[in-house]
């Protein structure tokens, strides 16, 4: 019987360690992650929208400016939301009674 709970000690202990051994995302590994996210979004657009030569070249600028043009917008909004946090002391009233 010693040597049955031994086995399950084992088992349990070989299957959880390679959890223990995971290590945590770099900022490097982020930057990789979203710049194949930004070229399988890009090829999945081109698979998609089948453009001739001459609508391609309007197309790309345009594409790939809107990214740069969405972070400005939501960039000064997102210091508001973030940099205005609600203190513990205030209370919120949505006017439900």
């Amino acid at each position: 019987m010693k040597l049955f709970h031994l086995a399950i000690l084992a088992l349990v202990s070989a299957l959880t360690l390679p959890a223990f051994a995971q290590t945590k995302p770099t900022a490097t590994d982020m930057q990789i992650f979203a710049h194949k996210v930004k070229a399988d979004r890009k090829l999945l657009v081109a698979t998609n929208m089948q453009l001739t030569e001459v609508e391609a070249k309007g197309f790309w600028p345009v594409y790939d400016a809107y990214p740069r043009a969405d972070k400005a917008l939501l960039t000064p909004f997102g210091k508001l939301v973030f940099r205005a946090p609600v203190a513990a002391s205030q209370t919120l009233d949505f006017g439900g009674g």
